[in-house]
């Protein structure tokens, strides 16, 4: 009985010993006896919204532009965090498209933008200039004479 005791007991520490060794934390040991270390974690995900933060539009006319952005992995939702578009346009949450017709007579307003995906989010301030129809934004109006 003895024996039997002895030999199961280095059974166990046999089976033990081995698998101890086999749990390395990643690392493999190549066959001339040295170890690579585990691979390095994939990168950090950014998403940065590339589309110029000041819009120009011109009330009672329709408006569309559509929000980039870079870096998600995965199906962007779109928000307004702060601020409002202007009166009569909105964003559309799937597609990042602004649209609508401005009725504000506000010459500016802003808004913080955000795009998400499952594993990040990205915001941008955007200013919005509405001007009146006709008036290009930066010439001199002109009158019909």
């Amino acid at each position: 009985m003895i024996s039997t005791r002895r030999a199961c007991h280095t059974l166990l520490v046999f089976f033990a010993a081995l698998f101890a060794a086999g749990c390395g934390g990643g690392s493999t040991t190549t066959p001339g006896g040295s170890t690579t270390p585990p691979p390095p974690p994939p990168p950090t995900e950014t998403i940065t919204i590339t589309t110029n933060p000041t819009i120009q539009c011109a009330r009672t006319l329709p408006f569309m532009q559509t929000i980039e952005e870079t870096g998600a992995a995965s199906a962007v939702t779109w928000s307004v965090m702060a601020g409002q578009l202007p009166d009569g346009l909105t964003l559309d949450g799937k597609t990042g498209t602004i649209s609508g017709t401005p009725t504000s007579a506000a010459v500016v307003s802003s808004a913080t933008i955000q795009a998400a995906d499952a594993k990040a989010k990205g915001s941008q301030s955007f200013y919005f200039g509405v001007r009146a129809p006709g008036h290009q934004s930066g010439a001199p109006s002109r009158r019909a004479h």
